[in-house]
Formats: structure tokens, sequence, C-alpha cells
């Protein structure tokens, strides 16, 4: 069942910076953590923790919104 609207789409060349945004827009809009609450023996934060110490990617990002018209 679905649990949040559409938010959009992400794109990067970094896996862990586009897992770590993806979380912080679905716990933004939620208001709350809903990744954790949905699903609460995945530990989504220390996975994207650990990506991050084995040189997987980086946590910090940018968001840039592109608008297409």
């Amino acid at each position: 069942a679905r649990v949040m609207e559409d938010l959009g789409i992400l794109a990067s060349s970094d896996p862990v910076a586009i897992d770590k945004a993806a979380a912080d827009i679905i716990n933004s809009e939620a208001g709350r953590d809903l990744l954790n609450e949905v699903n609460p023996d995945t530990r989504w934060r220390c996975q994207v923790d650990y990506a991050e110490s084995i040189g997987l990617g980086d946590t910090d990002y940018d968001l840039i919104e592109v608008t297409i018209v």
C-alpha cells in the first residue's frame, strides 16, 4: 500500500548522496522517520553511514531543483 504520494525523481552520480537525499525528502515530507516506521527492522541510517565509511560516496549533498516547462 502507498504510504506517500510521488515526490519526484532524483538523479546523481553518487549513490550514497542520492540515498540520503531520498530518505531526507521522504522523512521531511512525512514529518517523521517514515522509513523506520514502515520497516523498523531496517536500519537505513546505518546502511548509508556504512556506505560512506567504505568510500562508496558522501552523505553531504546539494539539491538542485529542475523544473521542466
